[in-house]
């Protein structure tokens, strides 16, 4: 009977609703760079796809890296460490990725083996293999760097400071040979509202950069990161860029 019981198809109910982020139109606003200011915002609505990887509540839940300002820390860095470890299972890395502070400096430092420590940079580099180099970032620029051979790769953070001080030609004053680059996502060209602080920082430094500001009113533009990035990767002489 035991058997027969086992055998039996179970009964199944209705299927828990998944989760899924929607972000809906905005409702204006910019993000506005140098002293600090707005960025557009949607709200959010959880139906449909996969439920979130990470562990504990909130922003955590989908696989966060880092610890946030609120709440207990000690609670929300076991959290951060548990997700951290989950995202070296679920990517296969070979080790665990060396983490830094970031302050929107053009600091640039190499690491020859993974480390506990958090280190002080906004760009890790390694000619070591199984050595992972990251960065965090919202509305900065990620940039990966490597030598055509692969022998060689890079981690940046780069936020406006950091570009206009240097962060990307001292990534790649660190690579032999012809370097290739991937630059990841940020915030839009239309969104990022700067003020004359950001686009002094470039223009007089190179009149070039001009093309990447889009004027809104007095003292007031819309930056291309993007566009910014490519220009400092091309004065360095990387051209093959994705």
């Amino acid at each position: 009977q035991a058997v027969e019981r086992a055998a039996q198809p179970r009964r199944i109910g209705r299927p828990r609703r998944q989760h899924r982020v929607r972000i809906q139109p905005a409702r204006g606003g910019r993000r506005q760079g140098g002293q600090g200011g707005r960025r557009r915002r949607g709200r959010r609505s959880s139906e449909g796809l996969a439920p979130p990887l990470g562990v504990g509540g909130g922003q955590a839940r989908a696989l966060r890296g880092r610890r946030p300002a609120e709440g207990d820390p000690r609670r929300a860095g076991l959290k951060v460490k548990m997700n951290r470890a989950k995202l070296v299972d679920c990517a296969d890395m070979p080790s665990h990725p060396v983490w830094l502070n970031q302050t929107h400096s053009n600091h640039v430092i190499e690491v020859d083996q993974s480390t506990s420590e958090i280190l002080d940079a906004d760009g890790l580099y390694t000619k070591q293999q199984g050595v992972v180099c990251s960065v965090m970032t919202a509305d900065c620029l990620p940039v990966l760097l490597a030598n055509v051979k692969g022998t060689q790769v890079a981690a940046v953070h780069a936020g406006w400071r950091g570009l206009a001080a240097g962060i990307i030609e001292n990534a790649v004053k660190r690579m032999d040979g012809e370097v290739i680059a991937w630059i990841g996502p940020a915030i839009g060209a239309a969104c990022f509202e700067v003020g004359k602080d950001v686009f002094d920082a470039f223009s007089k430094v190179d009149l070039s950069a001009i093309q990447a500001f889009k004027k809104l009113s007095h003292n007031k533009w819309l930056a291309d990161m993007n566009m910014l990035v490519t220009q400092k990767l091309n004065c360095s002489g990387v051209t093959n860029i994705s």
